[in-house]
């Protein structure tokens, strides 16, 4: 087919010459291009000559002047730029702190030592091997590589879940290693892959791939295909730009450790850290200042003084600040000193330091960087639970003096006996009542004599193991254990998918009256508009918690406070140990016409700063830390850490408000690698970053619309959820690990955590051993919001059948059982499967039938629906709850509340 080309001679028509004043406002700026008409865009073309001359002397005045500023604002960014990297390189050289490399097996034929020693190995020839080599531990291994002009601190954790998750917290430099010496099939090992899941989900630092045991193949086919194998794993895990080297390569060995570090874990970038090098213990007795009465969590015993060495890390740390012991828990701060030995592996000459010459009293003369205050500001932030005021709550109830007074008291006997014969007449009509039925009926009402069915809090923990039909009626006591626990996780299997068919459907019990069974639910009439007061029937724990007037800006308020203590410490390093700009720049600068300031000001500003850094001491400073108030049994929790795990021990600080325990929402996804059902406050163990705590958290949906969320019974896989537990106060970002211990699986687990409930258990910190049971991985997710007054409401549904129907009037069973029940329900709106709204004329009969009125036309195979709801809270644990010396009483209001 034909088609028509234009030839050179086509006819160009002119634009059209729009006016200035009719177009529009986006054209004339991509016209202008950001150039600024002094002129004005209405000025006569007509003018006179002097007028023009005028404006074009202004208009070249004006162009000199933003060419200044354009001039003016590349070098600020130019020089800021040098600032940030200057601080970002200070990581690993002289004047730094050594950079921490952690070294991760993927499965457990991985030699990490090796891997190491070949690191060491690519230093230059004149370097000896043990020349500027530290080590404080088997696993643990400082190096001075003087041809990248760094130090280099190398971690060898042992291979699994929990010490990879340990080693990638402090970690600026990760790098993983593939072992292909067996084929591919066992490079990657189940736990491995877990741990790189449950990395991505904590955060990663800058990742390097190693790949080990090519020289087993050595002039092999398959040593080109592993080769392969392991850069297409690393590139599919981690993405394209990661860099892949080969045990057997000492220069990319060398080029693997000069990776430049970006910026380090988001949650991590907010506080100050510490790796300890060596870490001592001074009794009471000795110490001086750990004399004092242990100030952790109120207790009363005394404590010795612990001292840690190392290099702060991350931000500047205040001596103000509590810190974190991770397994351990919160401490305080006396004193901050300089280590009185050397750097190890210095790269400027100095003499190395040896890790066992940790500075004893009266050595070698102290040198006290910052020390704290202490008083009533300290003890104040020690405290984790919040005082509580017997008198907040209403006490309508008359003491036993009023009584007494009253002359209407009884007494202790006669209570007694009065309990006696109610619990005689019970005992006699049940009898009566099972004489009557089978031998099969009379086994279900077996053990019943404890069921309350009034409002208490039996009442509310034995609900939903009503709501919970046993279709096995009876255990066989042959049974092992396995076949008990595969036999439980059946029967909650089957339950979880029963939840997922019938959501929130119950059925109404025949011997109990609804009114009573269900006594602290509601209806509502719509779930998004209908008011629930969030103060109403608080349970005690929230007494004894914190809570803030408005999170979101106190948040912002630490941040920038935080933020404001930083920029002062690093202008007074930048100023010390940044060069200052050349001579040319210094004329440029000068010659800018820059207003300067006076004296007054400059006074003012200094007085600011240093009152914004008293008791600071900048990162990258080689200290000692004296921590006050650890007691004899933390000091050996901390040798059995170390003794067992070989790793060093790491000081978190803590933020403001981040010892302070509330309630805490976490937005989660189940793992897809856990396919096991998991219930709302079974015992499960958190991760927040550096802290660890068992909780029994309640999971509940995410309304974007509503003031209410919607409870729900199990963590389904697939969606996102809400889980709400106690815990410890944590600052945003902060991302959570999820674990199921195999002990809270074998000792029944559930609601009410099994036997392990009894274990004491406090917020300071809780890290299991290598010995004690493995953990699993169920959800991962991050920090929603702190907030005690979030409404989590438990429905229910109560289901009927219409009998005969006549337009939109039917008559309505196995909803209730007897009259009392339909007319106590009878203000409540009902609702059909099929969208019909309706309500309860009145009962007919005797057997809890009623007749009902709808909205509409309704069919015959419909179902009528009583949507109930009741206010659910999380639950703390037994050893949370009296092993802390805290006793538990009434309060109708939340304990204090920050501002």
């Amino acid at each position: 087919m034909f088609h028509h080309r234009s030839g050179k001679l086509k006819q160009q028509n002119k634009r059209h010459k729009a006016r200035r004043h009719l177009a529009s406002k986006r054209a004339v700026k991509r016209e202008e291009g950001g150039k600024i008409n002094v002129g004005g865009g209405n000025a006569s073309v007509a003018s006179s000559s002097t007028s023009t001359q005028r404006t074009g002397n202004k208009q070249k005045t004006m162009d000199k002047d933003l060419k200044q500023d354009r001039l003016n604002r590349a070098r600020q960014a130019k020089e800021q730029k040098r600032q940030d990297l200057f601080l970002q390189r200070r990581i690993g050289s002289a004047d730094g702190p050594p950079r921490v490399v952690a070294l991760l097996p993927l499965s457990a034929f991985c030699d990490t030592a090796a891997v190491r020693d070949a690191l060491i190995k690519t230093r230059e020839p004149q370097q000896a091997v043990d020349d500027d080599v530290v080590k404080p531990s088997p696993r643990v291994t400082t190096a001075a590589f003087k041809s990248l002009k760094q130090r280099f601190t190398f971690l060898l954790p042992r291979f699994g879940l929990q010490d990879a998750l340990e080693a990638a917290r402090v970690a600026d430099l990760v790098i993983f290693i593939l072992d292909v010496s067996r084929g591919a099939e066992g490079a990657v090992a189940q736990e491995g892959d877990l741990a790189l899941s449950a990395l991505r989900a904590q955060g990663l630092p800058t990742t390097v791939g190693i790949v080990q045991g090519l020289e087993h193949h050595h002039g092999c086919k398959s040593q080109v295909e592993l080769r392969r194998y392991g850069h297409r794993f690393f590139e599919t895990e981690f993405g394209d730009k990661i860099k892949v080297a080969e045990s057997i390569n000492s220069a990319q060995l060398l080029r693997t450790l000069s990776t430049p570090t970006g910026p380090s874990l988001h949650w991590r970038q907010t506080r100050s850290y510490l790796v300890g090098e060596e870490v001592a213990w001074t009794p009471a007795e000795r110490g001086g200042e750990g004399g004092k009465k242990d100030m952790k969590m109120g207790a009363a015993e005394e404590g010795g003084v612990l001292r840690v060495r190392g290099f702060v890390r991350g931000k500047c740390l205040n001596v103000d600040q509590l810190l974190h012991l991770p397994g351990v828990g919160t401490y305080a701060m006396c004193r901050i000193l300089k280590a009185g030995v050397p750097e190890p592996c210095p790269l400027r000459g100095a003499r190395s330091s040896s890790s066992s010459d940790m500075m004893e009293e009266g050595e070698r003369e102290k040198v006290v960087l910052a020390e704290a205050m202490g008083g009533a500001a300290r003890e104040e932030a020690l405290k984790m639970w919040a005082e509580v005021d017997e008198l907040a709550g209403e006490q309508t109830w008359p003491s036993m003096e009023e009584e007494m007074e009253g002359g209407g008291a009884w007494s202790d006997e006669e209570e007694k006996g009065e309990a006696k014969d109610e619990e005689n007449e019970k005992k006699k009509k049940k009898k009566k009542l099972l004489k009557k039925m089978s031998e099969y009926q009379a086994s279900w009402f077996e053990g019943d004599e404890d069921e309350k069915e009034g409002a208490g809090e039996g009442a509310e923990e034995g609900e939903e193991e009503d709501e919970e039909e046993d279709d096995d009626g009876s255990t066989d006591m042959d049974l092992t254990t396995a076949d008990l626990q595969q036999q439980q996780q059946r029967k909650v299997k089957r339950l979880e998918e029963d939840e997922l068919e019938f959501p929130d459907e119950v059925q109404t019990p025949d011997d109990t009256p609804a009114k009573e069974r269900f006594a602290r639910y509601r209806a509502l009439k719509s779930f998004r508009t209908s008011p629930w007061d969030p103060y109403e029937s608080l349970p005690r724990e929230y007494a004894r918690i914190y809570k803030f007037s408005n999170f979101a800006s106190s948040h912002a308020r630490v941040m920038s406070e935080m933020e404001e203590v930083e920029r002062a410490q690093n202008q007074k390093l930048l100023s010390a140990l940044l060069p200052p700009p050349t001579a040319a720049e210094a004329v440029k600068e000068s010659g800018r016409g820059m207003e300067v300031e006076d004296g007054e000001k400059q006074e003012q500003e200094e007085e600011k700063e240093s009152s914004l850094l008293k008791g600071v001491v900048a990162a990258g400073t080689y200290v000692i830390l004296e921590i006050v108030g650890v007691s004899a049994a933390a000091w050996a929790q901390i040798q059995q850490q170390q003794q067992e795990n070989q790793r060093p021990l790491c000081v978190f600080s803590l933020l403001r408000y981040e010892n302070k325990v509330s309630v805490l929402h976490f937005n989660i996804q189940k793992h897809p690698s856990f396919d096991a059902p998991l219930k709302s406050k079974e015992r499960l163990l958190f991760y927040t970053g550096f802290r660890s705590f068992e909780a029994r958290p309640v999971f509940s949906e995410h309304n974007l619309n509503c003031d209410k969320h919607k409870f729900s019974r199990y963590l389904h896989g697939g969606r996102f959820a809400v889980a709400t537990a106690f815990g410890p106060v944590s600052m945003p970002p902060c991302p959570v690990l999820i674990f199921r211990t195999s002990a809270a699986v074998e000792e029944g687990g559930g609601e009410k955590g099994g036997a392990a409930a009894g274990r004491g258990v406090s917020f300071g910190g809780v890290l299991p051993s290598p010995t004690s049971p493995s953990l699993t991985l169920v959800a991962t997710g991050a920090l929603h919001t702190v907030d005690p007054d979030r409404i989590i409401l438990k429905r229910i549904l109560l289901t009927g059948y219409p009998v005969r129907v006549k337009r939109r009037t039917a008559v309505v069973k196995h909803m209730f059982y007897n009259p009392e029940d339909v007319k106590w329900f009878k203000p409540a709106e009902l609702s059909t499967k099929l969208g019909a709204a309706g309500h309860i004329k009145e009962p007919i009969g005797t057997h809890g039938l009623m007749k009902m009125r709808f909205n509409r036309i309704i069919s015959q195979s419909d179902t009528i629906c009583l949507p109930l709801f009741k206010r659910v809270f999380p639950k703390l644990l037994p050893g949370q709850q009296e092993g802390e010396g805290l006793e538990l009483k009434g309060g109708e209001e939340v304990g204090e509340k920050i501002k």
